[in-house]
């Protein structure tokens, strides 16, 4: 940084000065205002789900701050986004050794969990956000009115081309729980009633054929217009723009997508009557052998700051709901919520309370992924 400043020495020395000002006018140390490269006291890895990067990355400067203040030491961070399931598989290789580990949804840690004992402590584990998956479309489109799965398959098997596209739930959250509500939904459709995805079992999901007949088929009604499978929701979402009517996301993708000044059509986020997953984005503290007593503690002050209510109201503007509703009592917290949870960024202020729980049986976690290898579009 201070190669700036060697034309003109004096000059130099002025900004210098003003800097320094600055500094202790705020009580911050000159080194950490300009982000000096000398290494700081702290360090905090964390390897996070892609769709709430800008939340994250929102936060990282106060975060510093806060914890100078906290704390008397510095601290510098090296934050990773990837695919959820992606993240599962590089885990499990050793390829990523982070102090924490935040997938989309529980139903990863719930993986992680049962393919490497012992790395989930479930008492450090913390919620603070959710965001439901959704069918989104376009409002210019036949398809804005459709309730669920089912309808979605009528219009599917019917003549036309449907331009449709989700995640591949071998590497990504969207498409993992799209796929299990998916399921679900043909269990809605021949039971004529809710059914919740906790009740499936590995029973439900096969026959002496492998993966159910008649569950591959139903399914294969939807996916077969598929015309891409991406390992990224925020990439899919970019590419729904202009290539997608019908497409597997979160709920907050619509309010992104809508946050476009660019986009002459409007987002709109489809609730399915058969049930939503409620991702709640965990944070989790990992008990691996390269993660220290001491890094525990740096990584449960990051997540005491992630905790605060200043911190959650910022992810209401990327389009994320609070776990603890408890917060939406403060008017003005409600009213900054309000603004971006409503019609005209094509989602709803209070979504629908049918709700998939987590599958009971945990080899079902497992199928998933082979029931859509089955019925997937070629």
């Amino acid at each position: 940084m201070m190669s700036e400043f060697k034309h003109k020495k004096r000059q130099g020395k002025g900004i210098l000065l003003l800097f320094l000002m600055i500094g202790f006018a705020i009580g911050l140390p000159f080194g950490f205002l300009l982000g000096s490269d000398k290494p700081t006291d702290d360090h905090l890895t964390m390897v996070y789900s892609s769709e709430k990067k800008g939340w994250i990355e929102d936060l990282v400067v106060q975060f510093k701050e806060w914890y100078y203040q906290r704390t008397n030491r510095t601290i510098s961070v090296d934050f990773r986004s990837m695919g959820s399931r992606e993240m599962v598989i590089a885990l499990q290789t050793g390829e990523i050794k982070p102090i924490l580990w935040s997938p989309a949804s529980s139903l990863q840690v719930s993986l992680c969990d049962s393919l490497i004992p012992g790395m989930i402590n479930f008492s450090d584990v913390y919620n603070f956000i959710y965001s439901p998956t959704i069918i989104g479309t376009w409002n210019n489109t036949p398809y804005v009115n459709i309730t669920g799965f089912a309808d979605l398959r009528e219009f599917a098997i019917a003549p036309g081309d449907l331009r449709f596209a989700h995640t591949d739930p071998r590497l990504s959250n969207s498409g993992y729980t799209s796929m299990m509500m998916q399921i679900a939904a043909y269990f809605n459709y021949t039971t004529n009633a809710f059914y919740n995805a906790s009740q499936l079992t590995v029973d439900n999901l096969t026959d002496e054929h492998n993966i159910d007949d008649d569950l591959a088929e139903w399914l294969s009604g939807i996916e077969q217009e598929a015309d891409y499978y991406g390992k990224s929701t925020g990439y899919l979402a970019e590419k729904a723009k202009t290539d997608y009517q019908v497409f597997y996301v979160y709920e907050n993708i619509i309010i992104d997508l809508n946050n476009d000044p660019n986009l002459n059509k409007k987002a709109i986020a489809i609730y399915p009557k058969e049930g939503l997953f409620m991702n709640s984005h965990p944070f989790c503290i990992l008990n691996g052998d390269w993660v220290s007593e001491h890094d525990k503690e740096v990584a449960r002050l990051y997540l005491e700051f992630m905790g605060l209510n200043t911190s959650i109201v910022q992810a209401f503007r990327r389009g994320f709901r609070p776990v603890d509703p408890s917060i939406l009592e403060n008017s003005t917290y409600n009213q900054t919520f309000a603004q971006y949870f409503n019609k005209q960024y094509g989602v709803s202020y209070a979504p629908p309370e049918i709700v998939h729980g987590v599958p009971e049986d945990p080899l079902v976690l497992s199928y998933v992924t082979d029931v859509w290898l089955k019925v997937r579009a070629d």
